[in-house]
C-alpha cells in the first residue's frame, strides 16, 4: 500500500523539527523526561517534514536527500542519549526505521559527491574527460536508480514506519520512571560513553582500512552527539572538541571519498568493457589509469591521515578525557 509522507508528518506534528546542529531548550537542570522528549521528538520530526520535500526535489537535487540523511543521524544521536533506559524493543523499531532511511539515502548521496567530482575533473579539462565523462553518465544512472529505490521506500511505508515507532516511543517516555533525574548527568554520561568508543577505535591498527573506517564512523557518533546534548555541552566542556571533530571529519571524508571514487571507477570500467556495445579500448584505458589514480590518491590519503592522527589535538584530547578521573570535567 502507498504511504502517504505527509501523513507521517502529521503523526508528530506537536514537536517542533529540529533541523540544526544544536537542539534549543536544552539545560542540566531540565528534568530529563522533557530532554528527552524535546530532543527524540524534535529530531524525528525534523525527518519526517524532510520527506515531502525530499520526494518533490530529490529527484533534480542533491540538498534534500543530504539533509534527510543528515537529519536521521541526528535523530539517532538523540535517541542514544536515552536508549539504555527505554525497552530495548521500542528503541530498536525507530532505529532501525531510521537505518533504513539512511541507507536509502547514502546511495543517493554518494552518486551525488562522484558525479560531483567526475563532472568537475571534465570541466577542468582532464586529458582523461571522455573517459571521466562517460563515467559520471554512469554514476548519474546510478543515482536515478538509487533515488527511485528511496522514493519508493518512502512511499512503501518507510516515513509511516518511523513516525509510528517515533510515537510509540515518545509516549513511553512520558512519566517513566526510569527517565528520572536531571538532563545534566545523562547528557555528561552519553558523551564520555561516545568518547570511549572513538578512543577504543583509535586505538585499533589505523594502517588497516576498514579500521580508519571505523574510527571514522565513531567520531561521526561523536560529533552527533555532543550536537544532541545542546548547550550542556559548553557545561561539560565538550565545546572545543566539537570543533576538532569537524576539523577531522574533513580528513577521513577525503579519504573515503577516494577509495570509493576508485571503486566506482573501477565499476564503470567493468560495465564499459562487458556490456553488449564495449567502450573503444582508448576509452577503457584512460578508465584504468584513473582508477588506479585515484586508488594511488586513497592510500596516500590515508597514510597522511595515520601519520597526522597521533599527534592531532583531537587525538590528544580522547587520550586525556580517558585519563580523567570519573565524574571530572570533561
Amino acid at each position: 500500500m502507498m504511504s502517504d509522507a505527509t501523513g507521517a508528518l502529521m503523526d508528530l506534528k506537536p514537536y517542533k523539527p529540529m533541523l540544526g546542529r544544536t537542539i534549543d531548550g536544552l539545560e542540566s537542570s531540565t528534568p530529563l523526561t522533557d530532554a528527552a522528549r524535546l530532543a527524540v521528538g524534535g529530531r524525528l520530526s525534523a525527518v519526517n517534514g524532510l520527506i515531502p520535500h525530499v520526494l518533490e526535489h530529490g529527484a533534480d537535487e542533491a540538498r534534500p536527500v543530504h539533509r534527510l540523511r543528515v537529519a536521521t543521524r541526528r535523530a539517532s544521536a538523540a535517541v542514544a542519549l536515552v536508549a539504555d533506559r527505554l525497552p530495548g524493543k521500542r528503541v530498536k523499531a525507530v532505529t532501525r526505521a531510521l537505518r533504513r532511511l539512511r541507507r536509502s539515502a547514502a546511495r543517493v548521496r554518494a552518486a551525488d559527491v562522484h558525479a560531483e567530482m567526475l563532472l568537475g575533473r571534465v570541466a577542468a579539462a582532464d586529458p582523461r574527460a571522455p573517459a571521466l565523462a562517460l563515467a559520471a553518465g554512469l554514476t548519474l544512472a546510478e543515482r536515478a536508480e538509487a533515488f527511485d529505490r528511496l522514493r519508493r521506500s518512502i512511499e512503501d511505508g518507510a516515513g509511516d514506519d518511523l513516525a509510528g515507532a517515533g510515537r510509540r516511543l515518545l509516549d513511553l517516555m512520558r512519566d517513566r520512571p526510569s527517565l528520572g533525574g536531571e538532563f545534566g548527568p545523562a547528557a555528561r554520561a552519553a558523551v564520555t560513553d561516545q568518547m570511549g568508543r572513538a578512543r577504543a577505535a583509535a586505538r585499533e591498527d589505523l594502517r588497516e582500512p576498514d579500521r580508519l573506517h571505523g574510527l571514522r564512523i565513531e567520531l561521526k557518533r561523536l560529533r552527533y552527539t555532543i550536537e544532541a546534548v545542546g548547550a550542556v555541552a559548553d557545561e561539560i566542556g565538550a565545546r572545543p572538541l566539537y570543533a576538532l571533530l569537524i576539523d577531522a571529519q574533513d580528513r577521513f571524508g577525503a579519504v573515503n571519498d577516494a577509495v570509493e571514487l576508485a571503486h566506482r571507477l573501477a565499476g564503470a570500467h567493468e560495465r564499459l568493457a562487458s556490456g553488449p556495445a564495449p567502450a573503444p579500448p582508448s576509452v577503457l584505458e584512460s578508465l584504468a589509469d584513473a582508477a588506479r589514480d585515484e586508488e594511488a590518491q586513497a592510500r596516500a590519503l590515508h597514510e597522511s591521515l595515520t601519520r597526522w592522527w597521533p599527534a592531532s589535538a583531537l587525538a590528544g584530547a580522547l587520550r586525556d578525557a580517558g585519563c580523567a578521573p570519573p565524574g571530572a570535567r570533561r
